[in-house]
């Protein structure tokens, strides 16, 4: 049972990094433009602020750096304009180099937040590219898909961030085998509530809607943990459904991202072709055993009649 006040905790801890980070940045920045102004005679030392914009945008985004622009904006308005010590300003022209100074901060801000999420959104993308080309590569050098999902759930449940992730497959949840898990000496868990992911929706993309499923006998174990939720893609072959990749996530960690649901997407269609080509190899193997099994038979045959008929022969020869 949780106290209100660790509830309370637990809601503002995520606010507490940009807030720690914006103090001191705006406290360092202060230090420094007082320093400037008093020993050396900077004239305005108001720059020195954007540092400390910078600095929040590269680490929290767009709305923190824009925060912090205020918050600088103020601040010299409060430590350095005159009158000091007080929010009102004197000279008209002070006003309007307080304002250009609080437009550049967000501009500044913005554009720094612009390019840290670019340089985020390259370095998952350069993530996602290395994950599904080990996906591909265990596909076509393992002996069979079973060996590739154990080689790829690992690294498929590092770059989703998901807690679990297994592989299974079969015509119907209820009909699966699993094939590789995370923790495979874990019972897996119950899916009777599950987000399942559709493909292609009217707005364009994925979207995940939370389905009643059954999950595999094997799968009624255990009950899922009230903070972890179960997820299902499903794996297709030629429109038919061949197996699903299943994964657990923090329910506090809300739906999958976009890049976790594109490498989720991604790997089930890679997968699903080589379970596919697996079960034509196990159908054409099966085919030609029967067609030699047939000709030995044959063979056979024709062996034992040859052998009946030879001693047949003889004796009407010698009648």
């Amino acid at each position: 049972m949780v106290s209100n006040g660790g509830r309370r905790l637990d809601e503002a801890r995520p606010y507490l990094g940009p807030l720690v980070l914006g103090a001191a940045s705006l406290v360092l920045a202060t230090l420094t433009a007082l320093a400037l102004e008093t020993w050396l005679g900077v004239d305005d030392a108001s720059a020195i602020y954007l540092l400390a914009v910078v600095v929040m945008a590269g680490r929290y985004g767009t709305w923190p750096a824009v925060a912090a622009s205020f918050a600088a904006f103020l601040a010299y308005d409060f430590l350095f304009t005159q009158p000091r010590l007080t929010f009102s300003v004197a000279d008209p022209q002070e006003w309007l180099s307080l304002l250009l100074f609080l437009v550049v901060a967000v501009v500044i801000g913005r554009l720094a937040a612009l390019q840290a999420e670019r340089a985020a959104e390259a370095t998952l993308r350069a993530r996602e590219a290395e994950t599904l080309f080990g996906i591909s590569r265990s596909l076509a050098t393992a002996s069979s898909v079973r060996e590739a999902a154990r080689a790829m759930v690992d690294g498929l449940r590092e770059a989703a961030q998901m807690e679990r992730v297994w592989v299974a497959a079969g015509p119907t949840a209820q009909l699966e085998r699993v094939l590789a898990d995370t923790a495979p000496g874990k019972a897996r868990p119950a899916a009777r509530l599950a987000w399942l992911l559709h493909r292609a929706t009217e707005s364009g993309g994925d979207d995940w809607i939370r389905t009643h499923t059954a999950g595999t006998p094997e799968a009624r174990l255990v009950e899922p943990s009230a903070s972890l939720v179960a997820y299902r893609v499903a794996i297709e072959a030629d429109g038919q459904p061949v197996g699903s990749i299943w994964a657990l996530r923090d329910r506090e960690a809300g739906l999958p991202s976009r890049g976790a649901t594109r490498l989720l997407t991604s790997a089930a269609d890679q997968i699903g072709p080589a379970l596919r080509r697996e079960r034509l190899t196990a159908e054409a193997t099966s085919a030609e055993v029967a067609r030699r099994s047939d000709a030995l038979k044959s063979a056979l045959l024709d062996s034992v009649s040859h052998d009946l008929r030879t001693p047949l022969a003889t004796i009407r020869a010698v009648a």
